[in-house]
Formats: C-alpha cells, sequence, structure tokens
C-alpha cells in the first residue's frame, strides 16, 4: 500500500507539481498508528526529527514544498530509517541528473557547460532561492516526489534481487 500512494504521489507530482494532502496525511496517521502499534517509540520520534528538519531545511532553502516534507516524513514512520536514507540518497541523485539533463535538452549544452553547471548545479539540486539569479527558471524544477517514487522502485527492487540470492 505504501509503495502504491509514493508511486501515486509521484506521478501526480510529474503532472501537477503539487503532492495531494489527501495521500500523504493518511499516510503519516497510518503510519504513526502502525508505530504506536508496534510500540515503535525511536522510529517516531526519529521520523518527527527527521520531519522537522527537513521542514526547517525546506524554509530556509525554499526548494521543497509542503507535500515532500509530508512524504518524507511519511517514508521514516513507513519504512526503517536506514531503507529511508538510501532511497533518499537514490531520489536525490536521481533528481539531480534529471535537473542536469533537463537544463542541457532547453539550453544546449554549451550554455549548460559554461554557466549553469559551473555556478548552480547544487543550487537545481538543492533548490535554493534565488535561482532566477543563477539562470534557473521554475520550469528548471524537478519533481521531487517523481524522484522518490523511482527511488523507491528502484531501492525495493535491488533489495528483493539480493535477497532472493541468499535464498
Amino acid at each position: 500500500m505504501f509503495v502504491l500512494a509514493v508511486i501515486a504521489c509521484g506521478v501526480i507530482d510529474y503532472k501537477k507539481y503539487i503532492i495531494p494532502n489527501a495521500i500523504t496525511i493518511p499516510l503519516i496517521v497510518t503510519g504513526l498508528m502502525l508505530q504506536i502499534y508496534q510500540q515503535n517509540w525511536i522510529s517516531i520520534l526519529f521520523a518527527l526529527v527527521a520531519g522537522t528538519i527537513t521542514l526547517m531545511l525546506a524554509a530556509i532553502t525554499g526548494g521543497m514544498g509542503g507535500g515532500d516534507v509530508k512524504l518524507i516524513t511519511a517514508f521514516f514512520l513507513w519504512a526503517p530509517p536506514v531503507d529511508t536514507l538510501n532511497i533518499i540518497i537514490i531520489s536525490s541523485i536521481i533528481g539531480i541528473i534529471w535537473g542536469v539533463v533537463k537544463k542541457i535538452r532547453a539550453v544546449g549544452w554549451e550554455k549548460t557547460r559554461d554557466g549553469y553547471i559551473s555556478k548552480a548545479i547544487l543550487w537545481q539540486a538543492m533548490g535554493l532561492k534565488g535561482l532566477e539569479n543563477h539562470g534557473l527558471m521554475r520550469h528548471d524544477m524537478v519533481p521531487f516526489a517523481t524522484c522518490m517514487a523511482l527511488g523507491v522502485v528502484f531501492y525495493y527492487m535491488y533489495v528483493y534481487m539480493v535477497w532472493q540470492q541468499l535464498k
């Protein structure tokens, strides 16, 4: 159920650049109920701390929307912290590659190499405010929930393949 909800968020974010509360809030509530039922207080604390840190980084940088923050918080409630961190790393790499390729397709390699990569690749990856000053526009942004959906699929496919080999 969780993976399907994340994939749905990814598709919606790709099409509309929004992650609906109708999906993220129930994910958080049910994940919280699951952790309470299992009396896993450490996971609850970890999810609250991770969600707060993500929210603060999003507020400072302006690079993530509230839906991304809620989805990351749901990740920490539904998946083990190690899985969640691995998925976030994979998703970030997908987002960086997607952003660079998108920029190359928009302005060409020469402009990208001379201006964009040398000045703003980290700004794009982190989504920092003031993007217009670095040659980035709103349409250059990458829907991170889509990257997270791809990250979930790649990570759990990899884990499943490794698990099958260990049998």
